[in-house]
Parts: structure tokens; sequence; C-alpha cells
């Protein structure tokens, strides 16, 4: 099951088709999870226009009773595997300030997620896209 999604989580990603049917609620955004190891992945964020990542950390994939577990610096996401898909859904405290939920779906060419932060004390979205959308990936490169 690892070695399955690792391979389908390794590659490049875009959503080039949301944004450009929604232009203005969601940003075109790049996505690469380039395999370091068996089991470990750097992943960059980066909007179209831009040269630099807004978002860059490592990950490891672990197996862990029956789940995927994506470790990552900020929370763990932990996947199942359902009707042919990896899918997550995680919640948690991340700061006395910030609330994240990060709820995903990773098929061989599409991976959606939807990745938000609320400030606790506002109640205003810090950062993902309104409304409780997902950002909607498709593969775009194989590595």
């Amino acid at each position: 099951m690892t070695k399955l999604f690792c391979g389908w989580f390794e590659g490049k990603w875009s959503n080039r088709n949301q944004a450009y049917r929604c232009p203005r609620s969601a940003a075109y955004v790049h996505v690469e999870h380039r395999r370091l190891s068996e089991n470990e992945f750097h992943c960059t964020y980066r909007y179209e226009k831009k040269k630099k990542p807004y978002r860059s950390f490592k990950v490891k994939i672990h197996h862990e009773d029956g789940h995927i577990v994506v470790k990552n610096p900020e929370m763990d996401i932990v996947f199942r595997l359902e009707n042919g898909c990896f899918v997550a859904s995680t919640d948690q405290k991340l700061s006395e300030d910030i609330f994240c939920t990060n709820k995903a779906y990773l098929c061989s060419n599409h991976y959606h997620v939807l990745d938000k932060g609320i400030d606790i004390k506002t109640g205003r979205l810090i950062w993902g896209l309104e409304d409780d959308a997902y950002f909607e990936f498709e593969r775009v490169e194989s590595v």
C-alpha cells in the first residue's frame, strides 16, 4: 500500500483547469512532490507567476495500522484507501491562534486538497479557499 501511495503522490501537479474556470476564487498553483528516498519527499507549492514556492517542506510516508501517515512539520495527515482512492481528513489546533483543517483525495491522476487555516480568535480565514472549496490538482508530469 505504501508503494502505491508513494507512486501516486510523486510527481508534478497543477490546478490550471480550476484556476481558469474560477479565476476569482482559486489561484493557479503548481505542486511538486519530489522523491528524496524510498519514503521521503520534498514538497513545494508555487503560484503560477512566481519563481519561488510559497511553501516548501519535507514529508515522510509511513504505513501504520492499515493507514498511510504523511508526517510533515505542521501536522501528520492520515490517509486510508477507500473506493480506489486515498482519503484523508485531519483537523488540528496548530497553535494558540490557528486551527487547521486538511482534507485530501489522492488518486493516480487527481489530487484534491482542502487546506485551510482559521484564526481561532476572529474566525477569519488565514489561508485556503473560501466556502470549504478544494484545490483540484491534476497530474501534469510523473517523475
